[in-house]
């Protein structure tokens, strides 16, 4: 058993499906925030099963993660440039 504050991270596959709340635990963000995202067409994308919950897939975490990733030169690739 991993000693009191350690977290277990399991690795994310394709076939991994998490919950809004195992997302949101995960990224140590509120919830809510994911609920925004999804009201905004942000975020991850997601699976919304016949019953009306929200499936997030591995695959799809991982490649949103990545197109989070800013580069080692300071640079995002979504950067927008000022207009003076």
């Amino acid at each position: 058993m991993p000693p009191k504050g350690d977290r277990v991270v399991t690795p994310l596959t394709a076939l991994s499906f998490l919950t809004t709340s195992e997302l949101s635990n995960l990224l140590q963000i509120p919830t809510r925030t994911l609920e925004h995202w999804r009201s905004q067409k942000k975020g991850p994308k997601y699976f919304r099963l016949e019953n009306g919950r929200v499936r997030y897939r591995g695959d799809g975490i991982s490649s949103w993660l990545d197109g989070q990733l800013v580069e080692t030169n300071g640079t995002h690739p979504r950067r927008r440039k000022r207009v003076a």
